[in-house]
């Protein structure tokens, strides 16, 4: 049987893995901070700080995984922006205990969740933003991030390491609960009322579904011998809030909704992903388009509601 260790297992992508990885009758072993499995889809679960000390100890006393899923740490650059020390604690040093694991247990593959904010704003207008560019981000976050992905390189090059990063662009959908404007214009639509969005309308998003990124997970972790370490994984498509607002409307009924233009946030300025290295070495190809993804969203998480 296949063990999987999830990190960040009660989070948005950690949680939904779990699911999908126990669908498979995969064993399931989860870590996060809460006392307690949320989903109840961990055979076994351990609560830890992946910041913490205590951390190696935990790790140390696990049965070696097959597969590593590395989902765990500050999951945004709106989260902890005002302690940055904690974002490099949690998600640099907090990959270390990961790391050890997989030196000790010869893991198959780690799959390491990165993210668009590795890439900086654009330079030029329309050029599409590719995985060998060097990475210029303008978060902590995003930097943290890109320093993972720099010791993935080191401990694959000098112990071995089997591992890939998954840089998704802005992933939605059931489960999740930090910032998501998706998210709020289903829930005024599903409550009849107003929805304000404070950023600009012209603000650039380029949202994934969570099916989609489960499914590039399971991609990843099947591809025999990648040439490339790092993938770039969105719905292929790139949008203004105000051509989201008018998707949902279309999707869902009639949406009132209104922006705060004095925000238009530099980090969302990414030029549009390519997703061709993915779709090459991984056979990636996204099924969920906006329009479809907002859908299937509403069904499960909004529509029931109504009912």
């Amino acid at each position: 049987m296949t063990t999987i260790l999830i990190t960040g297992s009660n989070g948005f992508i950690g949680a939904r893995f779990a699911k999908r990885a126990r669908a498979k009758n995969w064993q399931v072993v989860g870590l996060d901070l809460q006392p307690r499995d949320i989903s109840g889809d961990c055979h076994d679960y351990r609560s830890v700080d992946l910041a913490s000390p205590e951390a190696f100890n935990t790790l140390r006393e696990l049965p070696p995984p097959d597969l590593i899923l590395h989902a765990g740490g500050i999951s945004g650059f709106m989260v902890e922006a005002d302690n940055p020390g904690r974002i490099v604690a949690v998600n640099i040093a907090g990959t270390m205990p990961v790391i050890e694991l997989a030196l000790r247990s010869k893991p198959r593959r780690i799959v390491i969740c990165s993210t668009i904010m590795t890439y900086g704003p654009d330079r030029k207008l329309g050029a599409s933003r590719v995985e060998t560019e060097y990475p210029e981000p303008i978060s902590v976050y995003g930097a943290s991030k890109v320093a993972v992905e720099a010791l993935m390189h080191g401990f694959r090059g000098q112990y071995g390491i089997d591992a890939v990063a998954l840089r998704f662009s802005h992933v939605y959908g059931e489960g999740r609960t930090t910032q998501c404007f998706v998210r709020d214009m289903l829930a005024a639509a599903s409550e009849g009322r107003p929805c304000h969005i404070p950023q600009a309308k012209g603000s650039l998003r380029q949202y994934v579904y969570i099916n989609d990124v489960c499914h590039s997970i399971d991609l990843a972790i099947e591809a025999e011998a990648p040439r490339s370490r790092v993938f770039n994984v969105s719905a292929d498509e790139i949008h203004t809030l105000e051509e989201v607002a008018a998707e949902v409307s279309r999707q869902v009924g009639g949406l009132e909704v209104s922006f705060d233009e004095s925000h238009d946030l530099p980090n969302y300025r990414v030029g549009r992903l390519s997703i061709d290295r993915a779709e090459t070495e991984l056979g990636y190809k996204p099924e969920f388009s906006l329009a479809a993804g907002i859908r299937s969203y509403w069904r499960s998480a909004f529509a029931p509601l109504q009912s």
